[in-house]
């Protein structure tokens, strides 16, 4: 019949000691082939963290950057300031991140940032021009109406109170009479 294994006979007892080993061994084994395995997955995240870091700014720009008129106005601006606005904005640093980087305090770091946007913002094409330029079906400027001013079509706009009537209305005067942008209306 069934005897169970207690230990208490001396084959039983070499069999314990045969399976504890066993099952020790394979425990190290599967150990060692994690160890490996997580080793080789941090080799792999070191050399592509490489490549990235080998890029230049430019390739950076060129490779997020998609807009001709973008490249441009990013590479007019200096270069920190170029720095601290793609590190917030693509690379989603908290200004605390960057301040370390650069070498700037908090207050630094979100004064340089703003002011890089307030300072983007007044290069742009007055709104003017480019509904001038737009009625006379230049692309680019149409292109420039809908990069600085789509945000204002978008119902969340509304919603987080950066809608200006007037402005919406001469939009869509513009956007009805040309007909590159007929798609969106």
């Amino acid at each position: 019949m069934f005897q169970r294994n207690n230990g208490l006979i001396k084959d039983n007892a070499l069999k314990n000691r045969f399976t504890a080993y066993l099952k020790q061994s394979v425990h190290n084994r599967r150990i060692d082939y994690l160890y490996r395995q997580s080793r080789w997955c941090s080799i792999e995240q070191s050399i592509n963290n490489i490549e990235y870091l080998s890029y230049k700014d430019e390739d950076l720009i060129a490779f997020y950057v998609e807009s001709d008129a973008l490249k441009r106005a990013l590479q007019e601006i200096k270069e920190r300031a170029r720095y601290i606005l793609l590190a917030r904005v693509i690379e989603k640093k908290s200004f605390k991140q960057i301040a370390a980087e650069v070498g700037l305090g908090y207050k630094g770091t979100t004064s340089a940032y703003y002011r890089t946007l307030k300072n983007w913002r007044r290069r742009q094409t007055n709104f003017e021009t480019l509904l001038i330029l737009a009625k006379e079906n230049c692309e680019q400027a149409m292109e420039n109406l809908l990069v600085m001013y789509m945000p204002l079509l978008i119902k969340e706009a509304v919603v987080n109170g950066i809608l200006d009537k007037d402005l919406l209305q001469e939009l869509h005067i513009v956007f009805i009479q040309c007909p590159y942008l007929t798609h969106i209306v």
